[in-house]
């Protein structure tokens, strides 16, 4: 059985040229010169699809997949209104720790 299958490619001129003064120069055919180039150019794209693959299995990370832009939007929305809730309940830090630390503030000027 077959494992490759066989498809026709237009190439410019000027880049027909580069494959046919590389490949030999690297011990390769132009067919295996140019499966090279391509391997190389999908990897990274192939590397983010199998992150994001990964990502979608982790329950919570991640969200969808939607349908549509408007479920994705109404889903935005929808975490928003939570996130809103959370701030609104909770103190802020920030504010905590400067109150409790108003009674040994300094101003930086001269206080006798």
């Amino acid at each position: 059985m077959r494992t490759s299958k066989t498809i026709s490619v237009s190439l410019p001129a000027s880049v027909l040229k580069d494959v046919e003064w590389l490949a030999p120069l690297e011990d390769l055919t132009r067919d295996q010169l140019i499966v090279l180039a391509i391997k190389r150019f999908l990897k990274p794209h192939l590397e983010i699809r199998k992150q994001v693959k990964k990502s979608a299995a982790m329950p919570g990370k991640t969200y969808g997949p939607f349908d549509t832009a408007e479920e994705m939007i109404a889903s935005l929305r929808k975490e928003v209104a939570k996130l809103r809730v959370k701030k609104k309940t909770s103190t802020p830090r920030i504010t905590k720790a400067i109150s409790e630390s108003a009674g040994n503030f300094k101003t930086g000027r001269y206080e006798p």
